[in-house]
C-alpha cells in the first residue's frame, strides 16, 4: 500500500498526464490467474488470497523468465500503455534482469531509485518473513545491487519525504 502511495505521489509531481506507473507483477499475475482460473484483481492485493498462491506463482514466473528475462517487462509496458507517456515509474522491479531490460532498451532515459526500509520497520508495518519466499530472487534479487542512481530510506515519513524532495530536486521537477 505504501509503495502505491509513493508512486502516485511521484506521478503527481511529474504530472499525471505525462506519467504512467508500470507494475511488472501485473502481467505475471494476470496470466497466472487466467491459466489457473483465479481472481486476477485479488492477486494484485496484499491479502491472504495472494499468499495462498504466491510460492507456485513465483516458480511459474521464474520458469518463464528463465526462457525470456524481458517477457514480463514487455507485457507490463504494453498493459500499462506506457508508450504514450513521457515518464515511466516501474513500481516493482525485483530482479537485476528487470533493470537490465530497461537499461538495454531505454539506456540514458533510465533512472533507478531504491526505496527501502529496515526489517524492523517492515515488521512494525505488518510484514511477516516467510522462509522460501522472502529470501528468493522475487523478493531480494536487488538487495546486493549497488548501481542505483538514487536511494531513499523509508523507515519513517520524514525520511521518505526528505528523500523524495531531494530526488525531485536532482531531477529538476517542481
Amino acid at each position: 500500500m505504501r509503495q502505491r502511495l509513493h508512486c502516485k505521489y511521484f506521478a503527481e509531481r511529474f504530472g499525471k498526464d505525462n506519467t504512467v506507473i508500470i507494475r511488472l507483477s501485473g502481467p505475471l499475475k494476470e496470466r497466472y490467474a487466467l491459466e489457473n482460473n483465479l481472481n486476477y484483481e485479488k492477486l494484485l492485493e496484499a491479502t491472504q488470497y495472494k499468499e495462498l498462491f504466491r510460492e507456485k506463482m513465483i516458480k511459474w514466473g521464474e520458469a518463464i523468465r528463465n526462457q525470456d528475462p524481458g517477457y514480463f517487462c514487455r507485457h507490463a509496458i504494453e498493459q500499462s500503455q506506457a508508450a504514450f507517456k513521457k515518464v515511466w515509474i516501474v513500481s516493482d522491479a525485483r530482479r537485476k534482469t528487470d533493470l537490465d531490460f530497461f537499461h538495454l532498451n531505454y539506456g540514458n532515459e533510465t533512472y533507478t531509485v531504491r526505496i527501502s526500509a529496515s526489517d524492523a520497520v517492515r515488521k512494525e508495518r505488518g510484514w511477516i518473513y516467510t522462509e522460501g519466499i522472502d529470501n528468493c530472487e522475487s523478493e531480494c534479487g536487488l538487495d546486493k545491487y549497488t548501481e542505483w542512481n538514487f536511494h531513499i530510506c523509508n523507515d519513517n515519513n520524514e525520511q521518505m519525504s526528505e528523500g523524495i524532495n531531494k530526488l525531485l530536486l536532482v531531477m529538476n521537477v517542481k
